[in-house]
């Protein structure tokens, strides 16, 4: 008996590492990244919020410790931030290198980089495989992602940076968890973090500290207070509860003349933001509730995948792996959580199997992927579960 059993599970295994294999040869390929210790900073980063009147400006200086002839900036989705950073020096301007497909800064006479300022959009922009730069909340609060300030003297070689932020009297930061007033300084690395900056103070509960947009409908804050900690509760209970400091969940709403909805996370955080000015109508429908629920159990699962994501979130070759795997733990919890979504989940299920047919361009191939990956997940726990247990124990997998 215990041969049949692990017969069976050995012909799975083999058949789910040759698809996956197939799909993508770079799994095959040994790593080979050498480990090595981080480089110091040498690019000191000081954004400040200020208000006049009705009138808030966010600035970001950088310092350098050695003049540089530029500044290269580290996550570059899009070339938006030549449009929405203004340097507010004449001689100084952001440029996308078009062969190293970076931006650039440099200085229009050719003078050596030693200190510069911009003053930055802090509007929702959506940034495909990167966090947006800022998620406004209603009340006038704003949450950014620190990555996207990261910048190196000429190349990169660094992988730390020194941040400080200076916010007006009358609010307060949130920072890994922590209320802070005025200034903070931190030091910072690999994605970044998103910090919050405004009035608004967070919930605390057992499960998660919250910064939910109280101008979001009724029903989409309570959801958030609720399904949230529901689903974090469900994960944890079969898969390892979360390690180190609580996660912090940041949901900004703006209404504006838009249709966006973005989610992500980082490293104990969970964020979404909805940029759009049909919620109030929407957030009463039920597939937009069903949309929702799955937005959200997607996006905890996150939390919930053990390792190291570098390389591999941010890349349309290997990300499919991550995406499709939160794919699947959503379907699981929707399923076992919410009675009535049956019909969801399996219509999910169903386009998902149309999509693993078809693919016409980076973009969709990227979903397809995903949708390929949350099937063969699929596949392997339905298998499983079909496999009588053993007599005896024979160890884990």
């Amino acid at each position: 008996m215990i041969g049949l059993y692990n017969t069976k599970i050995t012909s799975v295994l083999t058949l789910l590492i040759a698809l996956l294999v197939c799909l993508n040869p770079a799994i095959a390929q040994p790593n080979s990244e050498v480990l090595h210790t981080p480089s110091p900073s040498n690019v000191f980063i000081h954004l400040e919020k200020s208000k006049t009147d009705a009138l808030e400006r966010w600035v970001v200086t950088y310092a350098l410790s050695t003049p540089a002839k530029t500044l290269t900036f580290v996550r570059n989705p899009d070339i938006s931030r030549s449009s929405r950073w203004f340097a507010q020096d004449s001689d100084k301007e952001i440029v996308f290198d078009r062969a190293k497909r970076q931006d650039v800064v440099r200085s229009k006479s050719g003078k050596s980089i030693s200190r510069v300022s911009f003053l930055l959009t802090p509007t929702y922009k959506h940034l495909g495989k990167d966090y947006a730069p800022f998620s406004p909340f209603s009340d006038g609060g704003n949450a950014f992602h620190t990555g996207r300030l990261f910048a190196c003297a000429n190349t990169c070689t660094q992988e730390t940076w020194q941040l400080t932020l200076s916010v007006p009297s009358d609010e307060h930061i949130v920072l890994n968890g922590n209320v802070a007033k005025n200034t903070v300084s931190w030091t910072d690395n690999n994605d970044g973090r998103v910090v919050y900056v405004g009035q608004q103070q967070p919930i605390i509960t057992d499960e998660v500290i919250a910064l939910i947009d109280q101008g979001l409908p009724e029903s989409v804050n309570v959801s958030l207070e609720q399904d949230i900690p529901n689903i974090m509760a469900f994960f944890s209970q079969r898969l390892n509860p979360l390690k180190g400091e609580k996660p912090t969940l940041f949901a900004s709403y703006a209404n504006v003349d838009d249709h966006s909805t973005q989610g992500g996370t980082l490293p104990n955080q969970i964020f979404m933001h909805w940029n759009r000015d049909d919620l109030d109508e929407r957030a009463s429908h039920i597939s937009f509730v069903n949309q929702t629920l799955w937005f959200f159990a997607h996006e905890v699962a996150h939390l919930y995948q053990s390792g190291s994501t570098e390389g591999v979130s941010e890349n349309n070759e290997q990300s499919w792996l991550h995406e499709g795997s939160a794919e699947y733990f959503a379907a699981i919890a929707i399923s076992a959580l919410y009675e009535g979504t049956n019909n969801y989940v399996e219509s999910r299920v169903t386009n998902a199997f149309k999509r693993c047919i078809k693919c016409s361009s980076s973009r969709t191939a990227l979903i397809v992927k995903s949708a390929t990956n949350s099937l063969v997940l699929m596949t392997y726990d339905n298998a499983m579960r079909t496999i009588p247990p053993p007599e005896k124990q024979v160890g884990d997998l």
